[in-house]
């Protein structure tokens, strides 16, 4: 199917722009057929990056691979890219959808393969990760969700830093801050995500997060110590722009799945927070020549007119 695989419209180079994962064989070494991985990708203007997450998606060389796009409604040339690798998508549509979250718990509903994962449009696997996750896949005595590790880069590729979290528990999960894993290295069965039932819809940003903890109430984590996706970092993503809803959401995760206390401590600061401006505020409202400002309207705080 590779042979006659698009070029990209790009002058850059190396995975997966101008490298490729050899085509696998139909069966394993042990001569049982690869189990058949389903991907979604939930897509909405991110035209600049995803080339790249289909082409790393396509591009593993996996034997029973099932890619499916969900498309928002794109208003770039992102519709323009899908359609050129459509001959090697089981599916795609372009519709306006009631976001992310929809668009996930939407192309899976289609799948039918037997591990699940999903990779944003921005976002893209490395290299030899399908591979990876099929023959772990086969070695499970029971249920549990892979998780790989990952790295993080900035808009133009370049490494920003890896994230490792081997142990994934309950304590691990409220400590987020200090241990937030990417969902990009983190692949499951597809019995658990039916058994959990999706992701959240009400969540915006921390679809995710709250996924693991609902994982976690049924299934163990098992680490593989292999890089398997990429996160891409910059200013202009939901979770930079909308940073008052992630905390929110934070919060509703915590108390949705048993950690009141961890979302109380987080309230708490930051009442204090505000607290603490409200103090500073008072504090220079006194001064004669800032009241004089105010009233002029010339006098703002972080940025904000007072």
């Amino acid at each position: 199917m590779t042979d006659k695989f698009p070029s990209p419209q790009t002058s850059k180079t190396g995975w997966p722009w101008t490298v490729k994962m050899p085509y696998l064989p139909n069966v394993m070494r042990n001569g049982r057929p690869w189990p058949k991985i389903s991907i979604v990708t939930p897509s909405y203007n991110q035209g600049q990056f995803l080339e790249e997450t289909i082409r790393s998606v396509l591009l593993q060389g996996y034997p029973n691979l099932e890619y499916i796009i969900i498309d928002g409604a794109s208003r770039d040339n992102s519709v323009d890219i899908i359609k050129k690798y459509e001959p090697w998508l089981a599916y795609w549509v372009s519709e306006p959808d009631n976001g992310q979250s929809h668009a996930i718990n939407k192309g899976f509903r289609l799948a039918t393969g037997e591990i699940y994962a999903w990779i944003n449009s921005d976002d893209y696997y490395l290299d030899g990760s399908f591979a990876e996750v099929g023959e772990v896949f086969t070695g499970l005595q029971e249920a549990a969700i892979l998780l790989g590790y990952g790295n993080v880069v900035d808009t133009e590729g370049t490494f920003l830093d890896t994230r490792k979290i081997e142990r994934i528990d309950n304590k691990t999960l409220l400590n987020w801050e200090e241990n937030w894993f990417l969902q990009q290295a983190c692949f499951w069965p597809s019995t658990c995500w039916n058994a959990v039932g999706g992701v959240n819809e009400g969540l915006e940003l921390l679809m995710d997060y709250d996924l693991w903890f609902r994982f976690l109430k049924l299934y163990p984590f098992l680490y593989i110590d292999k890089p398997l996706g990429v996160l891409r970092y910059y200013q202009e993503t939901k979770s930079q722009t909308k940073r008052n809803r992630a905390f929110a959401e934070m919060a509703a995760v915590w108390v949705l799945n048993g950690g009141m206390d961890a979302a109380l401590r987080e309230i708490e600061k930051c009442v204090q927070e505000k607290n603490n401006i409200r103090q500073e505020l008072s504090r220079l409202e006194r001064k004669p020549l800032l009241r004089i400002l105010r009233k002029l309207g010339l006098f703002s705080f972080n940025g904000v007119l007072l």
